[in-house]
Parts: structure tokens; sequence; C-alpha cells
């Protein structure tokens, strides 16, 4: 499985990255992006990966910014701590938050 990581904070990717790896380590973690600039760049250049785990605040801004930019139909699972975007990460592609 091919997976792409949106998150800003280095300790919390380099912790979701080892959880993820232990669960399987066959998994292929594509890239960290930080920012949501970084992140229509990547999708301009890459093929969608099968997985997205998803922060909602990046860098630069909120993750939906990057939805108004990029249409993205991958499976998206929210890793935050903001309660207040739950209902809205559903009307993008979200599996689970």
């Amino acid at each position: 499985m091919n997976v792409l990581i949106f998150e800003d904070e280095k300790r919390s990717a380099d912790r979701l990255q080892m959880l993820l790896l232990q669960c399987d380590p066959h998994m292929v973690i594509l890239a960290v992006i930080g920012s949501i600039q970084e992140g229509v760049a990547w999708f301009e250049d890459n093929p969608p990966p099968d997985l997205i785990f998803q922060d909602i605040v990046l860098e630069d801004g909120i993750c939906f910014d990057l939805f108004a930019q990029v249409d993205i139909q991958t499976p998206i699972i929210f890793t935050t701590a903001h309660s207040d975007y739950a209902l809205r990460s559903f009307e993008v592609n979200s599996i689970d938050y």
C-alpha cells in the first residue's frame, strides 16, 4: 500500500510513520508533506497514493485549501486534535477522523 502523510510537526510525522510500519512493514510511505503548497506540487508530479493520512492545520493553512486546488479521490484518514473540522472532513473522501 502506498501512503501519503500530511503533517507539519516532525515528531508527529515520525510517530505516525513508525506506527504504520509496525502495522504493515511492507507499507510504502511516499512522502511526508508539511504544507498546502508542497501538497499541490506533489499531486501535480505523482500518481495518487492508495491512502492519505491528513492533518488539518499545515504550515501555510488548513488542509481544505489543498482540496480546493486539487481533486483528490484517494481515501483520507484525518489525524488531528482539531475536532472543529470533523463534519467538514467527510465532505472530502474522509473514511475516518
